[in-house]
């Protein structure tokens, strides 16, 4: 068997919670996650005490928090696979993160500052990620 939709902390984290070894064969393309708003046009314009919309799937949770460091809008306590709200050490704009699933995020878009969202639900929602995100993944995440 073989699939093309996970990323590798997904693999890791399945293999850890199954009991698994199962292994990447190579690289693949990685649809970016980006930061959405309604309201907010620019990164740096982000309110203190913005509510972010984040997806609550274990893997998606960490890129989502990863990309808001990437931000320079959160630092962690230490550099482990996959992150929580938990594992914030520093977050100077004291931002609210709700914890949503993933089909969920456009959606919150009309009730939060921001939402982060995967490609496949943000394009289901006639967002381009492109064209309406704020800040995006880059090809390296």
């Amino acid at each position: 068997d073989a699939n093309l939709y996970q990323h590798k902390p997904f693999l890791d984290d399945f293999n850890t919670h199954k009991g698994t070894n199962l292994s990447s064969l190579d690289a693949i393309v990685l649809v970016p996650m980006a930061i959405y708003s309604n309201s907010i046009k620019d990164i740096k314009d982000i309110p203190n005490g913005a509510k972010i919309a984040i997806p609550n799937d274990a893997t998606n949770e960490s890129r989502a928090l990863d990309l808001l460091a990437k931000a320079n809008l959160i630092e962690f306590k230490s550099q482990n696979t996959l992150k929580t709200p938990i594992d914030i050490s520093k977050n100077p704009k004291n931002l609210k993160f709700i914890e949503l699933k993933a089909a969920q995020l456009p959606r919150a878009l009309n009730d939060t500052d921001l939402a982060i969202i995967t490609t496949n639900y943000a394009l289901g929602a006639g967002l381009n990620p492109l064209k309406d995100g704020i800040f995006m993944e880059d090809k390296d995440s």
